[in-house]
C-alpha cells in the first residue's frame, strides 16, 4: 500500500518529467538536423566547465544553481549538458 502511494506520488511524476524532457531534447536535435543537415550538438549544448567559464562562476555555485532550478540542464547518460541559448 505504502509502496503504491510512493510510486503514485513520486516515481510516476518523475518518469513523466523525464519523458517530456527527452522529447524536448529529441525535438531540438531533430530541428538542428533538419536545419543544417547534420547535428550540431556541440554548438548548442555546453558542459559544466564551459558554463562556469561563460558565467564566471565556480563549480559549487553552478551545482547550487542547478539544484535550486535557476540553471536548467539535461542529463544524457552520465553527462550533464546545458542549452547555451538558455544561459545567455
Amino acid at each position: 500500500m505504502l509502496e503504491d502511494k510512493i510510486t503514485e506520488l513520486i516515481v510516476e511524476p518523475l518518469i513523466y518529467k523525464i519523458t517530456e524532457l527527452m522529447k524536448e531534447v529529441l525535438e531540438m536535435l531533430s530541428h538542428e538536423n533538419r536545419k543544417s543537415g547534420k547535428l550540431e550538438v556541440k554548438e548548442k549544448f555546453i558542459t559544466r566547465e564551459e558554463v562556469c567559464e561563460l558565467l564566471k562562476i565556480s563549480h559549487p555555485t553552478l551545482t547550487k544553481r542547478m539544484n535550486d532550478g535557476t540553471i536548467k540542464f539535461i542529463r544524457v547518460g552520465r553527462r550533464v549538458l546545458f542549452d547555451k541559448n538558455n544561459l545567455i
